[in-house]
């Protein structure tokens, strides 16, 4: 079974603590993204998980069996992992062919089984006509296809992902995140991705830990947990964009610039200091009349959408509206052209957490 089991990890490079007490589980069959910054030690862990490197505190233990920590540290071949690394790592010598069968030729299976087991994995990732070409004749993408083939064919437990789609351009990106999951399943590996990309985790997890540039996991759950409930401002602020206004009570009604708003704010309520409202920007929306009063900065056509700067109590806000609803409405404003604001959603923080992650 694929299951991984992260118990108080720590990792160190000289004076610099990458992981400190790092505790997660990724559970069998299941795609579990690590999300993070660059520099939070996402890529350390899993070099940690596959071998790469050695811990210095904790332990790993890999379908119930301990690969690392408490003296044991088992090199990365006795794991039973695939690994696709950023830059793809194919070989330029071999064929595309070549390049998929490496794994295997430390086996006993007899040359015609490995010879179908390359065939039906590069069809499974679309190579299968393509097999005597080399990395220097294949696209971006289709080296990247290369990578997974390579990673696949031994049927490995856990498949090591560190930010694979990282190099292709947007509609490769789009595509191959849809494949990866369509293999997954094809072949129940369990996926351990790391990124810092939120689109890419958002589309492909089962669930997602985000981690912190301090290497703390701020938060696990599935997308929709993390996305819609973040467990504080900062995981709302890394997952997407994000906007903040002034909140004021009176009573139990929320203020914004002096202006009553009817709906509850979801968090910390009045008491414990000063709050602000966050939101992103399909949780507002631009009214002719009503609302919280603002002005317009910038309007930005963007096909399908149109994207406002509006300034709110002297904070500027960002809000996105669909481009058929703002024509069926009052149509597109002018830049320094008075507006209302009318918020759907807003999240609660404290104002002095932003000020500190500002």
């Amino acid at each position: 079974m694929g299951r991984v089991s992260v118990e108080g990890v720590a990792k160190a490079y000289g004076p610099k603590q990458v992981l400190q007490d790092l505790s997660l589980a990724v559970e069998d069959g299941e795609c579990f993204t690590l999300l993070g910054p660059s520099g939070c030690g996402k890529t350390v862990l899993l070099r940690l998980v596959a071998g790469f490197e050695t811990l210095d505190a904790g332990a790993i233990h890999i379908g119930g069996r301990l690969v690392s920590g408490r003296g044991t540290n088992l090199p990365p071949e006795a794991r039973n992992l695939g690994v696709v690394f950023q830059d793809y790592a194919v070989w330029p010598h071999l064929t595309v062919r070549a390049n998929t069968a490496y794994p295997l030729k430390f086996r006993t299976d007899a040359a015609p089984q490995r010879a179908a087991a390359v065939q039906g994995v590069l069809d499974q990732v679309g190579l299968g006509a393509l097999g005597e070409r080399y990395p220097s004749q294949l696209s971006g993408g289709q080296q990247q296809r290369v990578a997974l083939a390579r990673a696949l064919v031994a049927h490995p437990e856990v498949l090591l992902l560190d930010e694979p789609l990282s190099n292709l351009d947007a509609n490769l990106r789009e595509e191959m995140r849809f494949e990866i999951k369509d293999l997954q399943r094809h072949h129940g590996a369990t996926i351990l991705y790391v990124t810092h990309d939120q689109e890419v985790a958002l589309a492909l997890s089962d669930r997602i830990g985000i981690l912190d540039l301090a290497g703390r996991l701020r938060q696990v759950g599935t997308p929709r947990e993390v996305f819609d409930q973040p467990a504080d401002l900062e995981v709302f602020r890394f997952l997407g964009v994000t906007s903040f206004v002034d909140l004021t009570f009176d009573g139990e009604q929320a203020l914004i610039a002096g202006t009553p708003i009817d709906l509850q704010p979801e968090g910390p309520r009045p008491g414990t200091g000063a709050l602000v409202g966050g939101f992103r920007p399909m949780e507002a929306e631009l009214v002719q009349a009503g609302g919280v009063p603002g002005l317009v900065k910038r309007v930005a056509l963007l096909g399908a959408a149109v994207d406002f700067r509006v300034e709110v109590g002297g904070r500027e806000l960002r809000i996105q509206q669909e481009t058929s609803e703002v024509m069926a409405g009052f149509g597109l404003p002018e830049e320094g052209q008075p507006c209302g604001v009318r918020f759907h959603r807003l999240r609660t923080f404290p104002a002095a957490a932003l000020t500190r992650e500002a």
